[in-house]
């Protein structure tokens, strides 16, 4: 077990923090996607547009998914604008309307508005820390990608 995880598992002890058995668990840790929104999205991304029987085969299948919960997760999604569908014959085909990256950056910028307490310092230093966390190359990484940020800033007319 590593230190990160002996945290969590004295945090949880507390009470302060909800563990995965509380109902909150997965709204704090998801705050936009249910559990399931997340895998559907990856298959699109990677596969491409498909209608739900299709998604089913995908990924339901192997997990014990009805076929009514995939199609209840991408009528989800459509109303969340995370999805575009099209009706094809007697089916919907559905495809994403964002990219991952594009989806990254909204669900961030979700959690640091509700976090962050009026300031990013403490969005910005959580941040570094979780890059340090995972090797000292994606701090450099960060930095790089920072010095990129200012080019483009400094290149561009106001």
């Amino acid at each position: 077990m590593d230190r990160g995880e002996i945290m969590v598992l004295d945090a949880a002890k507390t009470g302060l923090f909800p563990t995965s058995e509380d109902p909150t668990f997965n709204m704090l840790s998801r705050p936009y996607l249910g559990e399931l929104e997340p895998l559907v999205l990856e298959e699109l991304w990677a596969q491409g547009a498909c209608d739900a029987k299709t998604m089913h085969r995908r990924i339901g299948d192997s997990r014990g998914i009805a076929l009514n919960t995939v199609q209840s997760t991408l009528e989800r999604l459509f109303l969340k604008e995370l999805l575009s569908r099209e009706k094809v014959s007697h089916a919907f085909v559905y495809a994403p309307l964002v990219r991952r990256e594009q989806l990254m950056e909204r669900l961030i910028g979700e959690v640091v508005e509700t976090f962050s307490a009026g300031g990013p310092e403490p969005m910005l230093a959580a941040f570094v820390d979780l890059a340090a966390r995972v090797d000292d190359e994606n701090l450099a990484r960060l930095e790089r990608l920072i010095a990129e940020r200012r080019a483009e800033a400094v290149d561009k007319p106001a």
